[in-house]
């Protein structure tokens, strides 16, 4: 629903679960002109956010639901990182792929330079990889011989 330019708050009604809700709109109007930012108020804790999600036949926002990024919790952030440097350099998202020449239109200073930082975060990776295989190996070791597991 959009709002007109100098409507501050707007009350809009939707269907959560085939229940009738009313969420509460507020427009907050930029520093420096121009359009401003419309926001939903949290119905719990009445806070300005641009997403409120159903949980437990409840809406609310991520913070009264206790909701949080994934990516907050891995314990692979090198390959997130590798991801990442592959994705902007246009390669294959799997470690150790091939990587693209440098496109035509790209400084040649800022390919190096995440060229460089890919080969240092697959360096870390491989590592992390060898360290794994070898406590594997040991493990296996191990219990071929009879021992108990750890």
């Amino acid at each position: 629903m959009p709002l007109s330019p100098l409507a501050r708050e707007a009350t809009v009604r939707v269907l959560v679960d085939g229940r009738p809700e009313a969420l509460e709109v507020v427009l907050e109007p930029r520093t420096y002109g121009g359009r401003g930012e419309a926001y939903l108020l949290c119905p719990d804790c009445s806070r300005k956010v641009f997403h409120l999600y159903v949980r437990d036949e409840r809406l609310a926002c991520r913070q009264c639901h206790g909701l949080d990024y994934a990516s907050r919790h891995t314990r692979r952030r090198g390959l997130n990182r590798v991801r990442n440097l592959r994705h902007r350099l246009g390669a294959s998202p799997s470690p150790l792929a091939p990587v693209p020449p440098r496109p035509p239109y790209w400084r040649r200073d800022y390919h190096a330079r995440l060229l460089a930082q890919l080969v240092a975060a697959e360096g870390v990776i491989a590592v992390q990889l060898r360290d794994m295989v070898g406590a594997v190996r040991r493990r296996l070791k191990r219990d071929r011989n009879g021992n108990p597991g750890a």
